[in-house]
């Protein structure tokens, strides 16, 4: 097994972090700008520890060999991450959103996402260009969003 971390991050000038995290912290509207597609979810009005959530890559895929994000930590307003499970190519993957700024300071808005796991030795560069390409996809979605 290979250890694969993709870290991408985008400068949002002039947008409020609060904004930000109104859409990234909503993981029912993953999809509005993180490119995958929703199959159901296990949570209450507002994401805590332990909810789940579920989504296929492709649309139109069999949504029972879909991903489940579990959120494993929660910091409101900053950070969160959960654990990626239902995928054959990354064992024990993880998936990190954080939000920071002080637009009152004069200081941007940065989203960064952070996603590391386990990748047979083989597969991991795939994994790795994979997973970069989905970020970039997802940042440059997020961006359009919040214009």
């Amino acid at each position: 097994m290979r250890r694969v971390v993709v870290l991408e991050g985008r400068a949002l000038p002039g947008v409020d972090p609060a904004r930000v995290w109104a859409l990234v912290a909503d993981l029912t509207r993953l999809p509005e700008w993180f490119p995958v597609h929703s199959s159901g979810a296990m949570t209450t009005e507002a994401p805590a520890v332990g909810h789940a959530f579920f989504y296929t890559l492709r649309k139109g895929s069999d949504p029972r060999k879909g991903l489940t994000l579990r959120v494993a930590e929660w910091e409101a307003g900053a950070r969160y991450a959960c654990e990626i499970s239902g995928t054959a190519l990354v064992d024990e993957g993880r998936f990190e959103v954080a939000v920071a700024g002080v637009p009152h300071l004069g200081a941007d808005t940065r989203l960064t996402l952070r996603f590391s796991g386990e990748a047979s030795r083989w597969m991991a560069p795939v994994v790795q260009m994979d997973v970069r390409r989905r970020f970039r996809t997802a940042l440059d979605r997020l961006e359009k969003a919040l214009q």
